[in-house]
C-alpha cells in the first residue's frame, strides 16, 4: 500500500504537535496508562515505519516523532527495553543516532531543561530519584560513553581520502 510522502509528512507534523502539546495524553503515569500505552506503541510503529524514508525531510520528522514517543515509554522499563529492543532492526549507523537521540531525550526529561551534553549527567538530583531511575540513568551514562567511543575508533581506524575532486 503507497501513499505519498505529503500524507506521512502531514501525520508526522501532527503527532509532533500532539506529543509536544498534549504530553499528559501520551504519558505512562497516568490513570489511564493501558490506553496511552496503545496510542504510543501507534505512534512508534508508524515513525519506525518512515525512520528510513528516502524523503530527507519524512524521515528527519520520523525521527523526531519516534524519540518524543520512545522518551514517554522510559518510566515502564518493559516497554522502554521493548523500544529499545526494536532499534536493533536499523542498520548500525541509524541505530546508534537513534539510541542517543533517545538516551538524550530521557535524560533532558528526566532532569528538566535543556540538553545536555554526552558527558555530563545530572548528579544534584540524583539523590532524589528511586533506585530504578538511578540504574536507567547509569546503564544510559554508560551508554553514551560506548556509542562515543565505538564511534571514535571507528572513525581513527579507517582512512579518509580528504582530497576535492577538481572539475575540469
Amino acid at each position: 500500500q503507497s501513499v505519498t510522502w505529503q500524507w506521512i509528512m502531514g501525520r508526522l507534523c501532527l503527532l509532533e504537535k500532539m506529543l509536544d502539546q498534549f504530553p499528559g495524553e501520551f504519558s505512562l503515569e497516568t490513570n489511564h496508562a493501558h490506553t496511552n500505552f496503545n496510542r504510543l506503541m501507534m505512534i512508534i510503529d508508524f515513525s519506525f515505519q518512515n525512520l528510513t524514508s528516502s524523503h530527507t525531510n519524512v524521515s528527519r520528522l520520523a525521527k523526531k516523532v519516534f524519540t518524543l514517543a520512545a522518551r514517554n515509554t522510559a518510566v515502564d522499563n518493559t516497554t522502554f527495553n521493548q523500544v529499545w529492543q526494536l532499534l536493533g532492526a536499523l542498520d548500525n549507523t541509524l541505530e546508534m543516532r537513534m539510541r542517543k537521540n533517545i538516551t538524550a531525550a530521557v535524560e533532558q526529561m528526566n532532569c528538566g531543561g535543556e540538553p545536555r551534553s554526552t558527558s555530563s549527567s545530572c548528579t544534584s538530583s540524583s539523590s532524589f530519584r528511586s533506585p530504578q531511575e538511578q540504574d536507567r540513568s547509569a546503564f544510559l551514562e554508560s551508554f553514551l560513553n560506548e556509542c562515543s567511543n565505538q564511534h571514535t575508533e571507528y572513525v581513527l581506524g579507517k582512512s579518509v581520502n580528504l582530497r576535492k575532486k577538481s572539475w575540469r
